[in-house]
């Protein structure tokens, strides 16, 4: 159970109701083009736009966490679960610096709850968060996006692992996409991780618990993206939601020629990383894999005692 300490410092969060206000809805399938870049060329793929100073990037989302009330862009999304069982989904417009270097998500120093006020020319921020209530809509964009010239009929889709907020997995879905110099369109999914060290066992229950939520993510995705492959990427625990959901989608099996591969992909190189799994995690690992590995063209999974930033 919470101490009372932590209860009141998770209440201190949530703003009084009367001074929330709802973050910005997209109500059109028509996704807003990137801004015309001030300096320099329009990067290939043309949804990452490069300027003198930062590069954007879209980055689409599916999240079951709570919505706090905040106005965004950053903390539209809390802790908590939607108790509802409802995917939220939308699209983030990211910024990396020009600075940036690869594998690290720069951010600006923080103290406890301090923090200094970020920066585009030395900080990954999220300039713009839409939350798109219309499923059709969300996929009408996505489809749109994949439609680009010069983009490749790919998705990536990052599932987060433990003590790792919904900002936070927005920040690192566009360091990994930006550092591979992905092609296609990068996702995300966010499970409601409480973003602590000290709650490692609510988000065992959570991540349990949003693994249904991400089987559907994925079945919708196969069936509504248009994508001719779907490449997955989860970290740390976050392997725990997608081998559970991939087991449903291996039970169900997806239907017709046309679904596109779905590929469950484990770093490998020059990318490193590796979820932290003991041997009773392996054992449990090789019940799932037989269904896991049926549905894709390869699947690598890398373990290690220690897990360095993905570069």
């Amino acid at each position: 159970m919470r101490s009372a300490s932590t209860k009141m410092r998770d209440a201190a969060r949530v703003p009084p109701a009367e001074s929330r206000m709802p973050p910005s809805d997209a109500t059109t399938a028509d996704l807003p083009p990137l801004p015309t870049a001030a300096r320099g060329p329009l990067r290939n793929p043309p949804e990452k736009l490069e300027t003198g100073d930062f590069t954007q990037i879209r980055v689409f989302f599916g999240t079951d966490r709570e919505r706090t009330g905040s106005p965004g862009p950053r903390k539209v999304f809390g802790p908590g679960r939607n108790e509802a069982g409802e995917l939220t989904l939308g699209y983030c417009l990211m910024t990396l610096p020009k600075t940036h270097r690869p594998g690290q998500v720069e951010r600006p120093f923080k103290f406890i709850t301090f923090e200094f006020p970020e920066d585009r020319k030395q900080h990954i921020t999220i300039e713009e968060l839409k939350v798109i209530p219309d499923e059709n809509a969300f996929y009408t964009g996505l489809r749109q996006e994949l439609g680009q010239p010069d983009v490749s009929q790919d998705l990536f889709v990052f599932v987060h692992g433990f003590n790792v907020t919904f900002d936070d997995a927005a920040y690192r879905t566009a360091q990994i996409a930006y550092d591979l110099g992905f092609k296609g369109v990068p996702v995300f999914f966010s499970w409601p991780s409480q973003g602590s060290v000290h709650e490692y066992t609510y988000d065992e229950a959570n991540v349990e618990w949003s693994s249904r939520h991400l089987r559907d993510f994925l079945r919708q995705l196969a069936d509504k993206s248009g994508a001719k492959r779907i490449h997955l990427v989860a970290h740390s625990m976050g392997n725990r939601a997608l081998t559970l959901a991939m087991e449903g989608l291996a039970a169900a099996a997806l239907p017709g020629p046309k679904a596109p591969t779905l590929w469950r992909q484990r770093e490998r190189p020059p990318m490193r990383g590796a979820p932290r799994e003991t041997k009773r995690g392996l054992r449990t690992w090789s019940l799932f894999a037989p269904p896991v590995v049926s549905l894709g063209q390869a699947t690598v999974l890398q373990v290690g005692a220690s897990l360095p930033n993905i570069k």
